[in-house]
């Protein structure tokens, strides 16, 4: 913004030179005795008024053009105190940044479209894991001398030209876009994949934007939730108090990790204004029960009420999640709920903020590292999954070949592997699903009998249900992907003898995980 204002009064006075000098040319023309007769010779007579020189060879003979002559011998004055602040300027706001950006450009290097919590989070994170890489920060100026990190630089915000001077090789560029504006960053991030190696994007609206790596904080904060904090097998009573961004990616990544049909039933109470949520996955009916209970199916019970309207549900629940998207209002509703009502289940507080009695969540820090933001983590298991499918299949397509649909399928069908691995081991001390819990669970699996299993590949089929029905597929007798028709989006007992087996594969993949996990 200042170098906008800088270029804007920089186009202003030229303007008006532009002016003065047509002005004398007007004004001295076809006098007797005037030497100006062409706005070449004013503008010879205005620099050499400008600069001081004077050599006299012209000198205006009008009351007009001695008056704009006056004008600019006053404009002299000024004339040097602005040029060396201009240069000043230059030198500090452009030339100094590419230079310290050309000391460390032989580096592996990352850099951040918007200076913030978020962005100084991820940077301190991987500054401390790739201890060869530097940093480099956009900002608007004001920041530039408080970097607080080792191995940072700031640069005004300009990201396209800073491109220009980074390192020859376009592998080692990785930019982060982590302005709060989706689309802004979305737009951005197609302006800057052909010139970085990796563009990560803050927001879901980049995720359709092929070559862009997008990440959401709401889905990171839910997935790395229901990681920690998977349901028990006594869990089956879950209430969300909020409806915002986060509250919805909880429900959607809850209904997934938490699916254990037909060995356990989950009641899901949410708090708050649902009917845009309801509107948007219409088809969540076909699956669940919606404002009713079921012991053949989850349940979701929407309720317009205030969350504290029901003292015996918030007694009875085994799980309490504020998870407005506003943490400080997270932290009060906690403290309020502690205060005034007793509870039998765990609380949980989506805030930064301490509050007695509750686990919190969510945090900065927590979510805005590499392993979150990078997908190292959460997405290695989906990963193997892929690939122990194509080994299965014969498939050949790569994990990056494949559609963010595919993608996300994968990440559900990892994101459920802990609730397999438990399910099979009955013990809810598990929470990780590594290679030698997975080891022991293929074990589990291997022993059960043909109506056990049947009862897993029951949970598999409904797994997949909800997910595809998050994303409004229905049902038809042909399979048609562009839109969203299935033949399999029935219950499972009108499955067909050979898509029931297909069911199998999702649980005999946990020993194909762990034997890469082990090695």
């Amino acid at each position: 913004m200042k170098r906008k204002r800088t270029l804007l009064m920089a186009a202003a006075g030229l303007a008006v030179y532009i002016a003065l000098v047509f002005a004398m040319t007007a004004a001295e023309k076809g006098l007797p005795g005037a030497g100006i007769r062409s706005p070449w010779d004013a503008a010879w007579y205005t620099i050499t008024t400008l600069t001081t020189v004077g050599y006299g060879d012209y000198v205006p003979v009008s009351l007009p053009g001695r008056m704009i002559g006056a004008v600019l011998m006053v404009l002299s004055m000024g004339l040097w105190a602005a040029l060396i602040g201009t240069i000043w300027s230059l030198v500090r706001g452009v030339l100094l940044p590419f230079r310290r950006v050309a000391r460390i450009s032989r580096k592996p290097w990352y850099v951040f479209s918007e200076r913030n919590e978020a962005a100084e989070s991820l940077a301190r994170d991987l500054l401390g894991s790739d201890t060869g890489s530097r940093v480099i920060f956009c900002d608007d100026g004001e920041n530039r001398n408080r970097n607080g990190m080792p191995r940072c630089v700031s640069v005004p915000q300009d990201i396209l030209t800073l491109m220009l001077y980074g390192p020859a090789r376009r592998a080692e560029r990785t930019v982060f876009l982590t302005g709060q504006d989706g689309w802004a960053n979305a737009a951005l991030a197609q302006r800057l994949l052909p010139l970085c190696g990796r563009v990560y994007s803050r927001g879901k609206e980049a995720a359709q934007v092929e070559g862009v790596r997008a990440f959401d904080e709401a889905s990171l904060c839910a997935r790395r939730f229901w990681h920690e904090h998977p349901a028990g097998q006594n869990e089956s009573v879950f209430l969300i108090c909020g409806d915002g961004e986060l509250a919805r990616e909880l429900l959607n990544h809850g209904l997934l990790a938490c699916c254990r049909q037909p060995f356990h039933t989950t009641v899901f109470h949410v708090f708050g204004d649902w009917a845009a949520y309801r509107r948007i996955h219409a088809e969540l009916g076909a699956v669940l029960a919606i404002n009713a209970l079921d012991s053949g199916k989850d349940s979701v019970i929407f309720h317009e009420e205030a969350w504290n309207a029901d003292r015996s549900l918030l007694e009875s629940a085994d799980r309490i999640l504020f998870a407005a998207d506003d943490g400080r209002m997270n932290a009060v509703t906690a403290a309020e709920l502690t205060q005034a009502f007793p509870v039998r289940g765990a609380l949980f507080a989506a805030t930064g903020l301490p509050v007695a009695g509750a686990v919190r969540f969510g945090d900065t820090e927590s979510l805005y590292t590499a392993e979150m933001v990078m997908h190292q983590a959460m997405d290695r298991q989906a990963c193997a999954l892929h690939r122990a499918y194509c080994e299965r299949t014969g498939g050949t397509v790569s994990w990056q070949e494949l559609s963010p649909f595919l993608q996300d399928s994968n990440r559900a069908a990892a994101d459920h592997l802990l609730t397999k691995v438990r399910l099979l081991l009955s013990d809810d001390q598990v929470m990780h699903a590594d290679g030698e819990a997975c080891r022991r669970a293929a074990m589990c699996f291997a022993a059960l009998t043909p109506d056990q299993r049947e009862d897993c590949r029951r949970n598999e089929h409904m797994r997949w249900w909800v997910f595809h029905a998050l994303y409004n597929w229905r049902w038809a007798p042909d399979r048609d992907d562009a839109l969203r028709l299935h033949p399999c989006m029935v219950p499972y007992e009108q499955l067909s003898a050979e898509e029931r087996a297909k069911d199998d594969g999702a649980w005999e993949m946990i020993d194909a995980i762990a034997r890469e996990e082990i090695t």
